[in-house]
């Protein structure tokens, strides 16, 4: 259950990135931003966990273009798990 609950977080916190960037290069279609005209969907690829530290990588696509992708690292504090670190790269069109 708790790993679960910890991919559900690290999606949820990537997901968001991805709006965000989305929203920040906002370019001229039929809605306000890119995002909007197309499904975004994320592929999660792996989470490493050793001890209290945590690695994972997902894929971001719009419609079945791959745009970004994103690594991000975990520490467990007393709290829980928070993303101290995210690598983007997004994927450049072909």
């Amino acid at each position: 259950m708790k790993s679960f609950l910890f991919i559900t977080l690290i999606m949820t916190m990537a997901c968001c990135s991805v709006f965000a960037q989305n929203e920040k290069e906002g370019k001229a279609t039929k809605h306000k931003y890119s995002f909007q005209d197309e499904f975004t969907t994320v592929k999660f690829l792996y989470v490493d966990i050793d001890g209290n530290i945590a690695v994972s990588k997902f894929e971001f696509y719009e419609g079945e273009t791959l745009k970004y992708i994103d690594f991000l690292s975990l520490i467990r504090f007393e709290d829980g798990w928070k993303i101290v670190s995210k690598i983007s790269h997004p994927v450049p069109n072909e």
